[in-house]
């Protein structure tokens, strides 16, 4: 049975959205090759979507592709192909040096959101620590993409572990919380902690693309699906361990 619709934003009649689809992973592109817009009349789009991380629900587009030259009639997304972060867009009217209907296909480089899943376990003081990003993260650049945790027990000492292997959810000690990345994984360094002990304002963050830099055998390469996951010191948790652990966060590295 159906379990999500997926439409435009800016759905117009004959936009001939869906003739053209294409999967990878956790994101969509659809054409609509006949759709207007500023590039004129029939010069066509193409539609993202991403999956949310409550699975795919009723929803417009988490972005729209057009060309740089988009022209009337061009078809641009008359057909689409994605692989990763690499998306391409067949535009098979597209004139090009003055020749007419010479056609053209475009490449463009997807930045996905990164997406939290799996479940936090609770500290010894009802804490569960949760997981985002900030920036881009690269295979190439020398910073600017930090994995935060927020709410984690004060004054304890963690650090993140990743892997690009996909998602479990494996039980951690009585199986209050889970280990939601698949091994073989890698770390940072020890983060220390701050905040107040026995309360939840500890935070630990870490600039992933700095680490890849100083340490390129830890660097997943440009394209790939990385989870992680934070694990602090926690005695007397509520899974019986004397550590606990984050949610998790899975997101896709650029060039």
């Amino acid at each position: 049975t159906e379990t999500a619709k997926l439409t435009a934003s800016d759905a117009a009649p004959s936009d001939f959205f869906g003739l053209s689809v294409a999967v990878s992973g956790e994101t969509v592109l659809v054409g609509a090759y006949f759709d207007d817009h500023a590039g004129g009349s029939g010069a066509g789009s193409a539609y993202e979507f991403v999956e949310p991380p409550g699975g795919w629900v009723t929803m417009t587009e988490t972005s729209k592709l057009t060309a740089s030259d988009a022209a009337p009639s061009d078809f641009f997304g008359v057909s689409v192909a994605l692989s990763g972060t690499t998306a391409v867009v067949g535009a098979y009217f597209e004139g090009q040096l003055s020749a007419i209907q010479t056609g053209s296909a475009y490449v463009f480089g997807l930045c996905l959101p990164a997406v939290t899943y799996c479940t936090a376990g609770t500290s010894a003081s009802g804490c569960q620590a949760a997981l985002s990003a900030s920036g881009t993260a690269s295979a190439s650049a020398p910073s600017g993409f930090d994995l935060m945790a927020a709410s984690v027990e004060g004054a304890k000492d963690g650090l993140f572990f990743f892997g690009a292997n996909g998602r479990q959810a494996n039980p951690w000690g009585n199986g209050s919380s889970y280990q939601c990345v698949v091994p073989p994984v890698k770390r940072t360094g020890i983060l220390g902690g701050t905040g107040t002990n026995g309360q939840c304002d500890g935070s630990l963050s870490e600039d992933m693309n700095a680490l890849w830099t100083a340490f390129p055998a830890k660097n997943p390469g440009s394209g790939a699906t990385v989870q992680a996951q934070l694990w602090y010191r926690d005695p007397l948790n509520t899974s019986n361990q004397p550590t606990s652990l984050s949610d998790a966060i899975e997101f896709v590295t650029g060039p």
